[in-house]
């Protein structure tokens, strides 16, 4: 999948966490992926597209769950 794509998925373990003015801390659940900026991002070698004699990957995947 695109960068695009994905930084419109929710990530699992992604948290947002943040404190009321009351001291109460909540963590926000809904936040997305981050693409090739997140650890767990493997570019698919099996998609790339040669530029100026060097090819490079257009789409990657998460890695928490392996290779799709």
């Amino acid at each position: 999948m695109t960068e695009e794509k994905a930084k419109t998925k929710w990530c699992p373990m992604a948290r947002e966490i943040k404190n009321s003015s009351n001291g109460i801390v909540s963590h926000n659940h809904n936040t997305v992926c981050i693409a090739s900026d997140c650890m767990m991002w493997r570019w698919n070698r099996d998609i790339m597209v040669g530029g100026s004699g060097r090819a490079e990957p257009t789409q990657g995947y998460c890695g928490l769950a392996g290779k799709p």
